[in-house]
């Protein structure tokens, strides 16, 4: 019997949104049956073998994926074939103009080893204070969440629990029986309030009764320039989350951060001189957690087999580089591991995230994640903290590479969107492949639970999952009798070498469990030195970024009008990389992000919104999209009408 660990990829793949079309690329990550797709093209399957098939995201600005096969033929030649994701084969021509690198599968060994860089360099973004608590507004409208099915939500986890290590949920989806909708003054629950000094404010609450924590998903948020949603708990408004300005980069929806309470209330303020008529919310849905973290079904956190890694000192810095992500997918919210890793260039902080295909498989799991810093205890078999308590990474990812299982090493390299935590440690790795007999470590949550460690070394048994993750694309790991397995929600954890406690792949699955009577106590690791060659770009850049940019247009002396096309202009100094984001601020506050990624040629044309304010204290900041350390600030400019 096939057995997985935390959730197939299909459970994440919700809130997909139709992505304009593209001749040579797609909007999420594709996997064509790979031997399905060549033969189509002209490659007959008893003369090609697919070695490896991934997606990647392009690096033309258009937040899209393509899809590339590894291939050798009869005659031993080995070549690489891209697709747009359907049943498009790319040319050379189109994978340039895409920024689509050819990849070197004969690449010398590269290792890193972790590394702790300055906090300061990686601060989390305070939490935001609700106007309606300042301002002493309460919810003028509100909503209460449907009742669940417990016995139908009972049988489900019940019939997952007998599968194995099959898909694990802590908490489920509910929609509301009437979205909440906020169209400029026309509402569908609660009213515009005015708030003392100026501006309006609109807001909901909502109760799902005995709920351990409420996710609240936005399927439209569009606002004027200087307004702002929040999002809070109802019984301690201390823990609020936000703002939110719209959607990530490509997205069409958005989800917030955990509430953890029965009550969430979203607040929408509009500032005096702000258009209201162009808020634009719709609020449909929302999770209900009802399992503690550690506490899955029938009350029953980690097996207790597994090892406490607050009592393995010499693991303890490594230990600070692998989290915990909450997601939402089909089935509600959704538990996985994975990992922070360094890159090879010592003067950055890019938080490159390293964990399974199946836990975030596609760019719509990837805008929800949230990432838990330090769930661990604080002494050897100590209590643990309340996951409640813990840093956390809010605000999602950009999902830059991923294999699947079938044809791959099921592996996804995230961005994170916003900063690790400080305490986090970058992991280090090794591109070199690590041999039978290698003794190997597992950090990673168990079912959800604290952080454990387990000791296994990478072997090679007779077992039936080999055919589907053989050796040259998977280690397979048994792990030492008494030191450890690994459990549901254990998916994506980094496999280390012992020795050097560099990172060497990322947990798929396997039959192994805490018992007395457990056999074969094996596991499957997808390897990181198969991957690597998709990834070296962002792990191993081939120069250190030294340059400046300096915005030269839009200066003080410009005024610009609502509606027009202007150009704003850079000049760089050194090598500040190959594209540049482009983001407007007011008064010194960030508005909105007006190119995510445009080429580094130190011009772009920018059409005025006719949404924005009039006002005089506008800036534009120019940065590096390879380093965000790289950027400039242009003169206050005015927009006028």
């Amino acid at each position: 019997m096939r057995l997985f660990l935390s959730v197939m990829a299909v459970l994440f793949a919700v809130n997909t949104h139709a992505v304009e079309p593209c001749e040579t690329c797609s909007g999420e990550p594709q996997y064509p049956e790979a031997e399905t797709f060549l033969q189509a093209h002209g490659y007959a399957k008893s003369n090609h073998t697919v070695l490896l098939s991934w997606s990647e995201q392009t690096h033309d600005g258009s937040n899209r994926f393509v899809t590339g096969f590894h291939v050798k033929s009869a005659d031993g030649s080995v070549f690489d074939i891209y697709s747009d994701g359907a049943d498009k084969v790319l040319s050379a021509k189109e994978l340039k103009q895409l920024g689509i690198k050819p990849k070197n599968w004969n690449l010398k060994p590269v290792e890193k080893l972790g590394e702790t860089p300055p906090a300061l360099a990686r601060v989390l973004p305070e939490k935001p204070v609700p106007t309606g608590v300042t301002k002493s507004i309460v919810p003028r409208g509100g909503a209460v969440l449907p009742e669940i099915d417990w016995a139908r939500v009972t049988q489900e986890d019940a019939q997952r629990s007998e599968q194995g290590k099959g898909p694990k949920r802590i908490g489920v989806l509910l929609d509301l029986a009437e979205p909440a909708v906020v169209h400029g003054d026309a509402v569908s629950g609660g009213e515009w309030t005015p708030v003392d000094g100026g501006g309006s404010l609109w807001s909901f609450a909502m109760l799902s009764p005995d709920a351990l924590g409420m996710r609240v998903h936005f399927s439209e948020i569009e606002l004027p320039l200087g307004a702002r949603v929040v999002v809070y708990n109802g019984d301690d408004s201390t823990e609020a989350y936000g703002p939110y300005f719209g959607p990530a980069p490509g997205a069409a929806d958005l989800w917030s951060a955990t509430v953890f309470g029965e009550t969430v209330v979203v607040e929408c303020y509009v500032p005096e001189g702000a258009d209201r008529s162009t808020v634009r919310l719709t609020i449909d849905q929302a999770t209900h957690q009802y399992v503690p973290f550690g506490k899955l079904s029938m009350a029953k956190g980690a097996g207790a087999c597994e090892l406490d890694v607050t009592c393995y000192s010499a693991w303890a810095t490594t230990a600070k580089g692998v989290a915990g992500i909450g997601s939402v997918g089909q089935s509600g919210v959704l538990w996985c591991t994975g990992s922070l890793l360094a890159d090879t260039d010592n003067s950055t902080t890019i938080p490159y995230f390293l964990t399974a295909n199946h836990c975030v498989g596609s760019q719509s799991s990837a805008n929800n994640i949230e990432v838990y810093w330090l769930y661990q205890t604080s002494s050897c078999n100590g209590n643990p903290p309340s996951p409640t308590s813990v840093p956390r990474t809010t605000g999602g990812a950009q999902l830059l590479a991923s294999a699947n299982v079938n044809s791959g090493t099921d592996f996804a390299l995230l961005r994170l969107n916003n900063s690790a935590s400080a305490s986090a440690s970058y992991l280090g790795w090794a591109s070199a492949e690590a041999g039978l007999g290698t003794a190997t470590v597992c950090v990673h949550h168990p079912s959800g639970d604290f952080k454990r460690i387990s000791f296994s070394d990478i072997t090679n048994v007779p077992e039936n999952l080999l055919s589907t993750h053989p050796r040259d694309r998977f280690h397979q790991n048994t792990w030492r009798v008494g030191l450890g397995v690994t459990e549901p929600g254990s998916s994506g954890s980094p496999l280390f070498i012992e020795s050097t406690q560099q990172v060497i792949g990322q947990l798929w699955g396997g039959p192994s469990y805490c018992g007395v009577a457990a056999s074969g106590r094996l596991d499957y690791y997808g390897r990181f030195d198969k991957s690597f060659p998709l990834i070296e770009q962002y792990l191993d850049p081939e120069v250190i970024l030294d340059g400046t940019i300096e915005v030269i247009k839009p200066t003080s002396a410009n005024s610009w009008a609502k509606g027009r096309e202007r150009r704003i202009k850079w000049e760089t100094t050194g090598n500040t990389g190959a594209m540049v984001k482009i983001d407007l601020y007011q008064g010194g506050v960030f508005s909105m992000t007006l190119k995510a990624s445009t080429p580094n040629d130190g011009k772009w044309k920018w059409k005025i919104p006719l949404s924005l304010s009039a006002a005089s204290n506008y800036f534009v900041r120019v940065s590096s999209i390879d380093d965000s350390g790289i950027f400039d600030n242009s003169d206050n400019f005015t927009i006028h009408n």
